[in-house]
């Protein structure tokens, strides 16, 4: 312990990516994630490195990928992903008696209906969910290649997630987020579903195992993503929610908020507001959503969110604060992990054509805000070897100085990197974090 820190354990440095391999989460334990990564070789496209320390690490070869798919699963699964039972029917057909000269012909069958399957799902699964996002980025505003690609000739701006050419397009290092539908999860029995809150604003919702007259937690969730990527909807943050509130045993409201290019700064912080306003307006049991009304105790209120994410709940419960939620709601505590904050941040400053200059409030928290947070307490996670760990540390200086009358914990994830518990579940201080949260919610004795 030091500086009012609580360290445990070691680990090891890798930098994140998202690729398109088809995600086989459904029918694998929340441990596993949602997702799949594969080396450079594999389709992983070329990022610049944040740091000299930064490297692929953790990546799963292909052979790894299937022979994980198939450890302790049966070939009668529930699950309708065609990728999971395509790789249970060739588990079965090479490890189960068969004639042999029928296994060729069984395995051939199985890859081809396999492949139209695939296609005709992805097709009908994606053709859906873009009329329901609400984030598309306009064709005219992005790129064709990758960033990486860019010339210096053809750009304007460089930052460390996309390139602004001249000509107005924005050009990601990253691919774009990969969007599932919600689907219960068989092993919690967490059900999920999605709400339309407006136009703009829809979120995804997390209801766990309950009975008929039971009232739970609520938390508000806001993912992170540099304010330009990432979504509730995808297949990384699904599961984390779906995970968080299986444990936790809260209802949970993971908002899809605005993104960059297609809405800038500060759609983030006012679709996220108005995700909020939805929540508190079911206090009195006749708001639009069932689950809410029937099961919501809004006394019980939370907010929760990571690296962007954690910043746009500061805003949230400042605001919360002067304007007021409906119903009188308030909020009981706040949960920030790998909090994004700092002054002169150019990148942010570009996001928001109206911002207020290198001390934006939003961004540099001001004494006078942090004094009125409307929240009794609060959890601050920062990460050893992420770059805005000093922000955050910061923020929690400053908060206990600025004359706010609630109390708030200083936790840091020894040795690990930006947000690095959505790569992996089952990571020491993953796990730890979680325990926190869920202790945190319920007002246990924190470790």
């Amino acid at each position: 312990m030091a500086n009012g820190l609580s360290k445990e354990a070691k680990p090891k440095n890798y930098w994140r990516v998202e690729t398109h391999i088809y995600d086989m989460g459904a029918d694998l334990s929340r441990s596993e994630i949602c997702r799949r990564r594969c080396p450079p070789s594999h389709g992983a496209v070329k990022l610049a490195k944040p740091n000299a320390s930064a490297r692929f690490h953790g990546t799963n070869s292909y052979v790894n990928w299937v022979k994980s798919s198939c450890t302790g699963s049966s070939l009668h699964s529930t699950s309708t992903d065609p990728i999971t039972l395509a790789v249970r029917v060739l588990h079965f057909s090479l490890s189960h008696p068969m004639r042999d000269e029928m296994r060729p012909a069984f395995v051939t069958v199985t890859l081809i209906l396999s492949a139209v399957a695939i296609v005709l799902l992805e097709f009908g699964t994606q053709h859906q969910l873009k009329q329901q996002h609400p984030n598309p980025i306009p064709q005219s505003l992005s790129s064709p290649k990758p960033a990486s690609m860019d010339s210096d000739s053809d750009v304007l701006h460089r930052f460390i997630f996309f390139n602004v050419l001249k000509d107005g397009r924005v050009n990601f290092f990253y691919p774009p987020t990969r969007i599932i539908p919600p689907a219960d999860d068989p092993l919690t029995g967490v059900k999920i579903k999605d709400a339309q809150i407006s136009s703009d604003v829809s979120a995804r919702v997390f209801l766990p195992p309950l009975s008929a007259d039971e009232k739970l937690p609520v938390m508000l969730y806001v993912h992170g993503g540099a304010f330009c990527m990432q979504s509730a909807f995808n297949a990384i943050y699904t599961p984390f929610v779906a995970d968080l509130t299986a444990r936790a045993r809260i209802i949970a409201v993971s908002v899809e908020y605005g993104l960059f290019p297609a809405r800038p700064i500060p759609a983030c912080y006012d679709d996220s507001w108005e995700a909020l306003r939805w929540i508190a307006s079911h206090s009195n049991g006749s708001g639009p959503d069932p689950w809410l009304n029937e099961h919501a105790d809004l006394k019980r209120l939370f907010l929760a969110g990571d690296s962007a994410g954690a910043n746009i709940c500061h805003t949230l419960a400042n605001r919360t604060a002067a304007i007021g939620l409906p119903g009188g709601v308030t909020v009981e505590g706040m949960i920030m992990i790998h909090p994004y904050f700092g002054e002169n941040d150019k990148m942010w400053m570009y996001m928001c054509p109206t911002n207020e200059g290198p001390m934006d409030r939003r961004m540099k928290a001001a004494p006078e805000d942090m004094a009125r947070l409307a929240c009794r307490r609060m959890v601050v996670i920062v990460a050893e070897k992420d770059m805005l760990r000093e922000a955050g540390v910061k923020y929690v200086e400053e908060l206990r100085k600025s004359g706010w009358k609630g109390s708030v914990e200083l936790v840091e994830n020894e040795g690990r990197e930006h947000c690095f518990f959505l790569d992996d579940h089952r990571d020491r201080e993953a796990v730890a974090n979680m325990r926190r949260m869920v202790n945190f919610i319920h007002h246990s004795h924190q470790d």
